[in-house]
């Protein structure tokens, strides 16, 4: 027996109030002195048992009426039926549809969506009066279709009529978890969880198995769960798991990678699979590739894009069975231009950089360069607004407040620094002001090679100095810088290394990453990577007064590429903005701020869909790392893989690409022991779990569990046919006393 409302049980203590009221009575007995014992003697014996007799039953027959009230009210039920009796015990089930893609495969019985809808169908005819039940969809969770208890029927039909298959993927695990939290709300006898799936093992649970212990037992012992797989058999595919794009800096007419993993999911093996490479829907490269059954490689093009500006594309694989992942989106941005703000304390001294970026755009059509320069009382919040590098040379202090607009400049807007130092440098502002904004170690006095003799004057020493021992030639400043002779390049007699008479050092480098360092250790070039941008800094400046670095024919080549890559922001490097479909996707307004017309902030954006479907922003303020918030635009229609655009009036701001789970693309079929593992690590018994696979036996098969009854109704009926014989008891009582 089952107590569907236990708690009602305390209620029990109640029927020990008529057996006080009867003890009270005992005591309250007064003694009478008569003048005679005329009366006593005429009281039979018989009379007197009477009397008590009649006191016991209704004691009896009054706490029995409150026992039967109390256990009414907590609802007790039997499972089967009682003497014939009885009739089913009221119900609520939870009906969990699979809609993820692969529900749009079929078989000899028809698409699996269909199928399971039929099934569902069923499954809600079966509600009796009293019933209720909620709708899950795997797309909708962690929210439910239906989230409360209904028995309107015609709703449910309703809610499954317009379930179609999604790209969204979401797993039966993650709906256990909500079907959990709802049920425990149900005051029904019967708990029932219905999953209408196509058995697919990475929709059905997680690869990653997780211990009893990380979710404890979320069930009732009385729920139930029915499965209804639609099939047992796998389905072949050979599909793109991921497009990866490594760090480089696009230009027009400069090559740049695209490697895409492509995985056969299949039992055969693959051979001649046809891959090719669209940019803006034209295909740029193809190549055949063969895979062995469940094996997987990556087929990497080397394509060149051919204007400026976002540029969307995509790797594709021939048809197949599952189509949803023979597409795999990726965008890129080729800057139009880099305004290049150039700082320095004395104009002169900035001869070399302003003559490298003039030899270096010089008879290039495709130079994206435009450089203006200031001194540092000119830095100016307005001024680091339009730029989108700023090269700090030879500047001598700054103030706290610039210092911090360049950090913002940085970290939330993703501009660049190029550090050259200098003769002119304040080392005491550098390291209380300028440093700290940026995160960068504290620098020491300038030193002499090569055994570090501090240096006390201007012109270094001439007969030591210091030349290049590492370099990283992976990183994407070297990338389409040697793509002639790249096998000169790794034995380094390609780069003429300076000579370093003079140098920066800083007190750690455990926070730089070294692109360039020197034979004492020390980094020649270096990075630091701040939120959305990064500070690109060298050892020495850029004149003859520490080095001969400015006369070498690395110099121009080095630094146009460092320009461009503090230029690029991390997010257009690469496809860093892959998303995956139905998955909401946050985009800092600051973002954008570099890639508008007027470096203004962003304030409308509309977003245009893969199905051409516009929809207008609207952005949120969030909080930041900082004291102050950041606005944010949040993408929630991306129910379709493909690139969405995001726009203000006719400028385009980004192109984010969006792209399938590749957890779609395996075929391979949960087991039943999987679905018992599962399901035990909720709370539900190898005993609770059943399946259905005739759809015919649907009915036969649950009713043959829950049938049951509840005996609230029967235990209303004896208290009120106790309270009955208690008021004729109590009556014929009062008669015989008169």
């Amino acid at each position: 027996m089952t107590f569907l409302n236990p708690f009602v049980l305390f209620g029990l203590a109640a029927a020990a109030i008529p057996i006080i009221l009867h003890l009270l009575n005992i005591r309250k007995l007064r003694t009478i002195e008569f003048s005679t014992l005329t009366f006593l003697k005429e009281l039979q014996k018989s009379t007197m048992r009477k009397v008590k007799l009649r006191q016991w039953m209704l004691l009896i027959l009054r706490t029995l009426l409150i026992l039967l009230v109390v256990l009414a009210f907590s609802r007790p039920a039997l499972k089967g039926s009682l003497a014939g009796l009885g009739t089913h015990a009221k119900t609520t089930m939870v009906i969990i549809l699979d809609d993820t893609y692969s529900m749009s495969l079929h078989n000899e019985g028809g698409i699996f969506l269909k199928q399971a809808q039929a099934n569902a169908f069923r499954l809600i005819d079966m509600m009796k009066e009293g019933d209720d039940a909620l709708f899950l969809r795997l797309s909708d969770v962690p929210q439910a279709t239906i989230a409360e208890p209904t028995h309107d029927i015609r709703r449910l039909r309703e809610a499954v009529t317009q379930t179609t298959a999604t790209y969204k993927q979401r797993t039966i695990e993650d709906a256990l978890r909500l079907t959990a939290r709802l049920l425990r709300q149900s005051k029904n006898f019967n708990k029932e969880i219905y999953v209408l799936t196509d058995m697919q093992k990475s929709t059905v649970m997680h690869y990653a198995m997780q211990t009893p212990d990380e979710h404890g037992h979320l069930f009732d012992s009385n729920v139930k769960l029915f499965v209804l797989p639609l099939t047992d058999k796998k389905f072949d595919n050979v599909g793109i798991d991921r497009v990866t794009i490594p760090s480089t800096l696009f230009q027009i007419g400069k090559p740049f990678t695209v490697e895409a993993t492509v995985h056969n999911y299949s039992s055969a093996n693959v051979a001649n699979e046809l891959a090719s490479v669209y940019l803006d829907g034209a295909r740029v490269m193809q190549k055949s590739i063969s895979l062995s059954a469940g094996t997987s490689t990556a087929a990497s093009f080397a394509i060149s894009p051919q204007r400026n500006g976002f540029i969307a594309g995509h790797v594709e694989l021939e048809d197949d069975e599952f189509e949803a992942d023979n597409k795999r989106y990726f965008s890129v941005y080729v800057p139009p231009q880099i305004n290049v703000l150039l700082v320095s304390s004395h104009a002169q001294s900035s001869h070399y950089i302003n003559l490298a970026l003039n030899v270096s755009t010089m008879g290039n059509k495709n130079a994206t360069i435009v450089l203006h320069e200031i001194t540092p009382a000119q830095l100016t919040t307005d001024a680091v607004a339009q730029s989108d590098v700023v090269i700090l040379f030879d500047v001598n202090e700054l103030s706290s407040l610039q210092a911090g607009q360049l950090a913002e400049f940085v970290s939330n807007r993703g501009g660049g620094i190029l550090f050259f130092p200098g003769s002119a440098m304040n080392l005491q502002n550098y390291n209380t002001t300028i440093l700290p904004a940026f995160g960068l170690p504290q620098m020491l006095p300038l030193k002499m090679p090569p055994y570090g003799t501090p240096h006390s004057g201007t012109i270094p020493d001439r007969n030591s100095f210091l030349s290049f021992d590492k370099i990283d030639f992976d990183h994407p400043i070297f990338k389409g810088m040697f793509e002639e002779n790249k096998s000169l390049v790794r034995q380094k007699q390609t780069i003429a290394s300076p000579r370093i008479y003079t140098s920066i050092h800083f007190a750690s480098t455990s926070n730089l990453q070294a692109i360039i360092t020197l034979a004492d250790g020390s980094p020649f070039v270096w990075e630091k990577k701040l939120g959305a941008g990064r500070v690109v800094g060298f050892s020495v400046g850029a004149n003859t007064t520490w080095s001969d670095f400015p006369v070498k024919g690395i110099f121009i080549p080095l630094l146009y590429q460092s320009l461009l890559y503090a230029g690029s922001s991390e997010n257009f490097l690469s496809n860093k903005n892959e998303a995956l479909a139905g998955e909401p996707i946050d985009v800092p307004a600051s973002q954008f701020r570099r890639r508008t017309a007027n470096a203004g902030v962003v304030q409308s954006v509309s977003m245009i869909a893969p199905d051409k479907n516009e929809f207008l922003l609207q952005p949120s303020m969030r909080s930041a790392t900082s004291t102050r918030g950041s606005i944010v635009f949040t993408i929630e229609q991306t129910a379709l893989p493909g690139i969405y655009t995001l726009r203000e009036g006719r400028d385009t701001l980004g192109m984010i690409p969006v792209n399938i789970d590749p957890l779609e693309s395996d075929g391979e079929r949960a087991t039943k022991e999987n679905v018992f593992s599962m399901a035990e690590r909720y709370g539900i018994s190898e005993t609770s779990v059943a399946f259905i696979g005739n759809s015919a036996a649907i009915e036969s098969a649950v009713l043959q569990t829950r049938y049951g009854v509840e005996l609230w109704k029967y235990l209303l009926i004896a208290a009120l046919i106790v309270a009955v014989i208690e008021m004729i008891v109590a009556r014929e009582g009062k008669r015989a006393v008169v």
